[in-house]
């Protein structure tokens, strides 16, 4: 208990207003920023950018990390890791999401820490080359150095992103389609470092220093060499979160597996957990830290329980029982999480196991004996060719594995709720397995009814909930009028269809059996309850209407004279969305200001809803 409010205490004392040194605390418009680089993030086609430490508000010393959005252009590089950078360009707080259902950028940055936004061009910082020393930032620039010496080396495109993924965890170059195959197939946890690929290394490991047991001290000597191979592998890979925490966990396992207690690895894990959390309280929040510690801890439950099922006695089929057993009690673990956070499960991480992970060992070995070559200097023509071919067959694996459709469940319907029954069930389960007890029946019955009753209530609350929502959509428009499971949407036709398709998306998951359909009529009138609404989407407008709008919505950048306009009618609410030009937007905020109605823009407020339930 001291130790759980001395974590309650570090993370309240973490936070910016009560952060004496934060930078919140010391900067203004106009103010000299100093930012040291930190680490690349993936780019775009528009901008490079990093996360970074505001070191410093004009002469005053301060720390707290920020994101950095560099403009690209043809001669612009970047910024190199390990530099500083003086800037007057104003900080911007990071923004919510703009439609319902949209994933919470803000709040997943707030978690890490990070509050506020610097995006600039080339002419607008000047570069310092940094006089101190940093371990992390040494260890990054090491594996920038080491991929562009593999890159040099010829390796194809393709295969090399998603070697540079599987061997030091940096994912930039993969492109969209490779990470939508490996996601559909249930396998995107191979293209991230995490407790799989650091168990294989130092099964490898173990393998090649098996023969130091035979000397006097040989095996304390060798839990030494693991252990500091471990943690010059986590250098190698930059020292990012997720690898310190796996490679925590596997230090501390190493440690007690070599102290001839090889039945207390829960004892180990919780450990590791628990460390992980002195370090950093913040990480209990992280998904990445919930997935892999919730995967390890459902193995060592469910795994056991499962292969008692079935002994086989054929070693090969042994090995691929246990395959499937591991992978399929990870699943237990981490599925409703999963569910709730990406709304998707793919099936085929049966599949992926079975072809993949066998091979994984020789992959990743393969890929380690390639660092080592190329450190020395001595990497063959040949061990490329053969290297890239293993590493094409595997994504070709991936992507036929990937087009079973069917096996893929998507827009999975998924809340707080649910995630939370799920998670009860399955501990009362795991407590009745072990100790069939009256009690843990009655437990467990209860739970299941509060998850049916949970659906059930969800169910109503669709059925008698009534919408109109404006979202915002960038030189686009799009409406939803929704009456309990049935939604019509309204949108100009010359919109991006699979931007407002996703947006679409987004909003329909978070309703149960929500139907939405696409009106071929456009629709200038509305009413929601006691609320009319008046949509002006063209230059000309109907003015023989018999009532009183509440609500006036501007879309399509129409050309009226809105004074003339709220001399007819007087609402106390004026909405402009995406599709608007911004000079048109800022004439109609000045128009709406000296009237006293309230003005609500969709591109700085997010999407305009109206939620009444029934």
């Amino acid at each position: 208990m001291l130790f759980v409010f001395f974590g309650i205490f570090m993370m309240t004392m973490s936070k910016p207003e009560n952060d004496i040194f934060h930078y919140s605390k010391r900067y203004t418009s106009g103010s000299m920023v100093k930012i040291r680089i930190l680490q690349e993030l993936k780019n775009n086609d528009y901008y490079f950018k990093y996360t970074a430490e505001v070191v410093g508000i004009d002469t005053i010393k301060t720390r707290g990390n920020i994101l950095v959005r560099i403009a690209k252009n043809e001669k612009n590089e970047g910024i190199c890791l390990d530099e500083e950078v003086y800037t007057t360009q104003s900080l911007f707080e990071l923004k919510g999401p703009a439609n319902p259902g949209a994933f919470d950028f803000k709040k997943a940055m707030k978690r890490k820490g990070i509050y506020h936004q610097l995006t600039m061009n080339e002419s607008q910082f000047i570069r310092v080359k940094i006089n101190g020393w940093n371990i992390k930032t040494q260890a990054l620039i090491y594996r920038e150095n080491l991929l562009y010496s593999l890159r040099e080396k010829g390796f194809p495109k393709e295969e090399f992103a998603v070697m540079e993924a599987l061997l030091l965890g940096r994912r930039q170059d993969l492109s969209k389609e490779m990470i939508s195959n490996y996601q559909n197939a249930g396998a995107m946890h191979l293209l991230a470092i995490s407790g799989l690929h650091i168990g294989i290394l130092l099964m490898i490991l173990n393998t090649i220093l098996k023969p130091l047991e035979r000397f006097r001290y040989g095996k304390k000597l060798k839990l030494i060499v693991l252990v500091l191979f471990l943690w010059f592998f986590a250098l190698l890979s930059g020292l990012s979160a997720s690898v310190i925490r796996a490679v925590l966990m596997f230090s501390i396992l190493t440690i007690g597996l070599h102290s001839k207690k090889k039945n207390n690895l829960s004892h180990y894990l919780f450990t590791s957990l628990f460390l992980s959390l002195l370090v950093n309280p913040m990480y209990l929040f992280d998904l990445g830290f919930q997935l892999s510690y919730l995967a390890v801890i459902s193995i060592l439950i469910f795994n056991p329980l499962i292969q008692s099922f079935w002994l086989p006695k054929n070693k090969i089929i042994s090995y691929l029982w246990s395959l499937l057993t591991i992978s399929f009690a990870a699943q237990i673990g981490i599925l409703p999480l999963s569910l709730y956070t990406f709304h998707q499960f793919s099936a085929l991480f049966f599949l992926s196991s079975l072809c993949i992970i066998p091979f994984l060992g020789v992959i990743l070995g393969m890929g380690y004996l390639t660092i080592a070559l190329d450190h020395f200097d001595y990497l063959p023509k040949f061990y490329i060719e053969i290297y890239s071919g293993l590493i094409r067959m595997m994504n070709q694996v991936i992507e036929i594995l990937s087009g079973f459709e069917f096996l893929i469940y998507r827009e999975v319907f998924f809340t707080i709720s649910l995630l939370t029954c799920s998670y009860l069930m399955l501990i009362f389960l795991v407590s009745w397995i072990r100790d069939q007890i009256p009690k843990w029946i009655i437990a467990s019955l209860i739970s299941s009814i509060f998850f049916t009753t949970t659906l059930l209530v969800e169910k109503i609350m669709t059925q008698t909930r009534v919408d109109f929502i404006v979202f915002h959509l960038y030189k686009e428009s799009l409406v939803i009028n929704r009456s309990g499971e049935k939604g019509f949407v309204f949108n100009n036709q010359k919109g991006q269809i699979s931007r407002q398709e996703s947006v679409l998306k987004n909003y329909q998951r978070q309703h149960l059996s929500l139907d939405l359909e696409s009106s071929k009529k456009r629709k200038n009138f509305f009413k929601i309850e006691d609320k009319h609404i008046m949509v002006v989407d063209h230059d000309s407008i109907k003015s023989d209407f018999d009532f009183e709008p509440d609500i006036l919505i501007l879309m399509n950048s129409p050309r009226i004279n809105l004074d003339r306009l709220l001399l007819k009618i007087h609402p106390k609410i004026i909405v402009a969305d995406g599709s608007n030009y911004y000079s048109f937007k800022s004439i109609w905020k000045r128009t709406a200001e000296k009237t006293q109605i309230t003005f609500y823009d969709t591109s700085k407020k997010g999407a305009f809803s109206i939620v009444n339930s029934t």
